[in-house]
């Protein structure tokens, strides 16, 4: 599947009033306390301004979410990305629902477990809990295939950044990955498919792939607790 051509002055015009349209719907932070304000506002520079791959990173390496939506603004205008991929705007809309609102979270199972665990009294003993493993992430990356793609394809030529062309099937913009490094700089990774792209869901997919990448900590964390409690017998 070949990349689609790059944008037209009207096509990103019209970009650029639908992410102004969909700005006041939107949250102003994640739930992982990402800036989508911030991220919206890059979108719509990198747009506006015909900003070059090399002054995107510029204008927002110093934040991993913030740059990662403006590089998707900018390898959407320059046609690198899927003939289907969703635009900026399209991919801000897919995290709201018909109420223009993400629906209020369910109690994550582990919280049930742990709430169960105190009420029956299963925590006389050191054990590990949800908040020691949230406690144990240092940092936390989400990103779809699509993006890590079109980021092992930057070449830097004459102090310019570039993305090469490339293919980009259409289901990796639908596959999202969590990276959690952990405190002692061990990484886990999680991720969510999607089946059909009409089901798709920025937001859904990132706290699958996140509670997929928490599960993989549990047994780490699980094994080491051990390790140090049986270090304590005679």
């Amino acid at each position: 599947m070949s990349s689609s051509p790059h944008k037209t002055a009207e096509q990103i015009a019209a970009e650029l009033a639908a992410l102004q349209a969909i700005k006041p719907s939107l949250p102003p932070e994640s739930d992982w306390g990402d800036d989508i304000s911030a991220a919206v506002d890059a979108q719509i520079a990198v747009l506006r301004d015909r900003l070059t791959l090399n002054e995107v990173y510029e204008a927002y390496q110093g934040c991993t979410y913030t740059l990662h939506r403006a590089l998707r603004a900018h390898f959407w205008a320059a046609g690198k990305l899927a003939p289907l991929a969703y635009s900026p705007a399209k991919m801000w809309a897919s995290t709201l629902t018909a109420d223009d609102q993400l629906p209020p979270p369910a109690p994550a199972a582990a919280d049930a477990m742990e709430q169960q665990i105190q009420a029956k009294g299963a925590d006389v003993a050191p054990r590990v809990t949800v908040a020691d493993v949230e406690a144990n992430i240092a940092s936390e990356h989400c990103f779809t295939a699509a993006d890590g793609v079109a980021g092992s394809h930057a070449q830097v030529v004459g102090g310019q950044v570039g993305i090469a062309a490339h293919e980009s099937p259409q289901a990796l913009g639908m596959l999202t990955i969590c990276v959690l490094v952990l405190r002692n700089g061990f990484t886990v990774t999680g991720e969510s498919a999607c089946a059909s792209p009409e089901n798709f869901n920025a937001d859904i997919g990132r706290q699958v792939a996140r509670a997929n990448a928490i599960n993989k900590i549990w047994p780490l964390m699980g094994y080491e607790l051990r390790s140090k409690l049986g270090a304590l017998k005679p």
